[in-house]
Parts: structure tokens; C-alpha cells; sequence
């Protein structure tokens, strides 16, 4: 059986991302609709209480999917750039586990160019993949120079 790894980090907390912005969608359109209602004071107050939590919520899940797809390669660079810079006496501790996550990034690589050459994308999204195939290739670099390849 092949191994068909895949370099996805995934969407953090899937369940609170979808109400966040279902729910949040819901609250911004119940408050619109009691604004432009204007039955009374009451219920336009009501109607505001609820547009800029709804808003809050949604925008908010949206800022979750972006950061699960694009700040997880960031934060995985910045650590990598710790491990990598740390005095030889305190990396020895990461070597030997470090050398075992090269063929991680090599998989990363692979499959990116292979979404690239085979997935039919819109252009933000091979741009999109472009990118992250070249902080893929600079991170397995980084790791193949600093630690070796895996036992």
C-alpha cells in the first residue's frame, strides 16, 4: 500500500469556526432585519445589540480559517529557525528527532508540486501554493543542512 502522507495542517477547531460563522452570520442578519423592521425603539436597540456581535463572530471565523492555513507555516518557520539557532549544546537534545521529520518535508514538497502541476486552481490559489511550496522547500533545506536526513 502506498504511503500517501499529506502535508495538511487542517482547520483548527472545525466545529467553532462553522458557528462562529454560521451563528455569527445568523445574529449580523437578525439584527438587520429588526433594524430595518422599526417596529419600535425596543427592537432596534435589540437589532444593533446583535449586527456587531454577529459581525464580531463571523469576522472572527474567518480570521480562524486563514490563520489555520497560512500562520501554522509561519509559526513552523519560526520555530524551526529557534531549534536550528540554538547553542550546539542545547540542539543536541533535538537532533536525533529532528533528522526523522526530513522525509515530512520532503512529502510537503512533493505533494505541493503535484497540486501545482495537476489540480486545476484559481490563480490566489496557485499563488497561494507557490508560496507554500517555497517555504516548504526553504524549511526542508533548513532541516536537511541543520540536521541530516532520518535514520
Amino acid at each position: 500500500m502506498a504511503d500517501n502522507r499529506k502535508a495538511n495542517y487542517g482547520l483548527d477547531a472545525p466545529g467553532l469556526v462553522r458557528f462562529f460563522l454560521i451563528f455569527g452570520l445568523a445574529l449580523f442578519l437578525a439584527g438587520v432585519a429588526l433594524i430595518g423592521w422599526r417596529k419600535n425603539g425596543l427592537l432596534v436597540a435589540i437589532g444593533f445589540t446583535c449586527v456587531f456581535p454577529g459581525f464580531i463572530f463571523f469576522v472572527e471565523g474567518l480570521l480562524m480559517m486563514v490563520s489555520s492555513g497560512f500562520g501554522k507555516l509561519k509559526a513552523r518557520d519560526r520555530l524551526l529557525d529557534k531549534v536550528i539557532n540554538l547553542k550546539p549544546g542545547k540542539a543536541a537534545a533535538y537532533a536525533d528527532g529532528m533528522a526523522d521529520t526530513v522525509d515530512g518535508y520532503t512529502d510537503e514538497v512533493s505533494n505541493l508540486t503535484e497540486a501545482l502541476k495537476v489540480d486545476h486552481l484559481t490563480i490566489s490559489a496557485r499563488a497561494a501554493l507557490t508560496n507554500a511550496l517555497s517555504r516548504s522547500q526553504a524549511a526542508a533545506a533548513k532541516v536537511t543542512a541543520a540536521f541530516g536526513g532520518g535514520e
